[in-house]
């Protein structure tokens, strides 16, 4: 059993009453945390997986199991293509690796992107660059270390690009039609900002390659220097538009999940604003959870203002 509990007046935000006309999907799996590889015995660690798309209500549901015999995956990835389709990106057990699909949740209908091919289960990506049906897929690297684009059809290999001192790429967001893009490394504690036109790094956010100062106004204005880790094994970290800030600068919005990746404290939800001209990022909204979630997280700012995150506990 499922249960929704909805606050209509907080849903409504900036956009009103038709804020509680939409729907919401995402993956509800079932990890059996007390059989830790699926090689030691043969059984799967993931016993149970499914899509769910649902209004806020829960009418009009579609409730798909992924854990089907033939392929046993649940989904990392997963991102609207378009208001009918969703885009996922699969992985096999704890493999952190998987198939591709494109998933029609009304008929629920999965069409394989890729022939099948298997790749990073991390995030996943439309191209801008080649927007029709049979277009390209942007995606991390199987080596951890790059950004990948796919042709979406026979998976052939467009453009690779690799990061500099990356070492756990798990998330990328292109931007301007590709022309940046977005990445987040959770190893480094960095974000990290490319230019793949050029193929080259703009800047690194935090984490010891980080090159801004970083302030923290929700902790007494605390100073991090260039270097110093901020947040700390972060997952999708994301650009959500331009600002202006309290000095009356035009800033770029960041939304952070900060996993505080064996700090063994609560993780939290950031809004990071980056100055580029001047490399000061100020952090200007945190939100402590209460929860220690080291692994997965994620942040998303809605058009009510509102932020959506899920994450699974410790």
């Amino acid at each position: 059993k499922i249960t929704l509990q909805i606050w209509p007046e907080r849903i409504k935000g900036e956009v009103g009453p038709a804020a509680l006309e939409g729907y919401v999907a995402f993956n509800l799996a079932y990890y059996n945390g007390t059989d830790t590889a699926t090689t030691s015995n043969g059984e799967l660690s993931t016993t149970s997986s499914f899509l769910i798309v649902t209004d806020l209500y829960g009418k009009n549901v579609q409730i798909s199991p992924t854990m089907r015999g033939d392929w046993d995956l649940h989904f990392c990835g997963l991102k609207l293509r378009d208001p009918k389709t969703c885009l996922l990106a699969g992985d096999l057990d704890t493999a952190e690796a998987g198939p591709a699909y494109l998933w029609k949740w009304g008929s629920d209908e999965y069409v394989p992107i890729y022939g099948g091919m298997t790749t990073n289960c991390h995030d996943i990506q439309w191209s801008m660059r080649y927007p029709e049906d049979n277009g390209a897929v942007w995606q991390p690297g199987m080596d951890t270390n790059s950004v990948e684009l796919y042709n979406a059809t026979n998976g052939d290999t467009l453009l690779t690009v690799k990061i500099p001192k990356a070492e756990d790429l798990n998330h990328v967001q292109l931007l301007d039609e590709d022309k940046y893009a977005i990445v987040s490394d959770r190893i480094l504690s960095s974000i990290i900002k490319m230019d793949m036109t050029e193929e080259s790094v703009l800047w690194y956010l935090g984490g010891h390659k980080g090159e801004f100062d970083i302030y923290d106004q929700t902790d007494n204005n605390k100073h991090y220097h260039k270097g110093e880790k901020v947040w700390v094994g972060q997952h999708n970290a994301e650009f959500f538009g331009s600002t202006i800030d309290a000095d009356g600068n035009s800033v770029d919005e960041y939304y952070v999940f900060d996993n505080q990746y064996e700090e063994q404290t609560s993780s939290r939800l950031l809004i990071v604003q980056v100055n580029e001209d001047t490399y000061v990022a100020n952090i200007v909204w945190s939100f402590k959870l209460g929860a220690y979630a080291p692994e997965y997280g994620d942040n998303d700012r809605m058009p009510t203002g509102n932020l959506l995150t899920c994450y699974w506990v410790n």
